[in-house]
């Protein structure tokens, strides 16, 4: 297995490959958010949805995370950024 490189979340300008990731784990909390408010779910079944939709902004959150200390170590200013000042 290769070695984790934090550098590689401080790429400069656009990347099609991040935005399709951060759309696909949007897309997915709000399916799961969906779910877990569906009024057809109940009991622990809106329990297990909701942990799953908190699991998915928790590791977006870690990503963005990781990108924005990524670009602070390479002295590049983020603030621009609309997702990274989301944080």
């Amino acid at each position: 297995m290769d070695r984790y490189n934090r550098e590689a979340f401080g790429f400069e300008g656009k990347s099609d490959l991040w935005t399709q990731f951060m759309t696909v784990i949007d897309l997915n909390i709000k399916a799961e958010t969906d779910e877990a408010i569906s009024l057809d779910i109940k009991g622990e079944d809106r329990v297990y949805a909701c942990g799953r939709a908190s699991a998915l902004r928790d590791l977006k959150r870690l990503f963005l995370e990781e990108r924005k200390a990524a670009l602070d170590r390479k002295n590049i200013n983020w603030t621009t950024d609309e997702e990274l000042n989301s944080l």
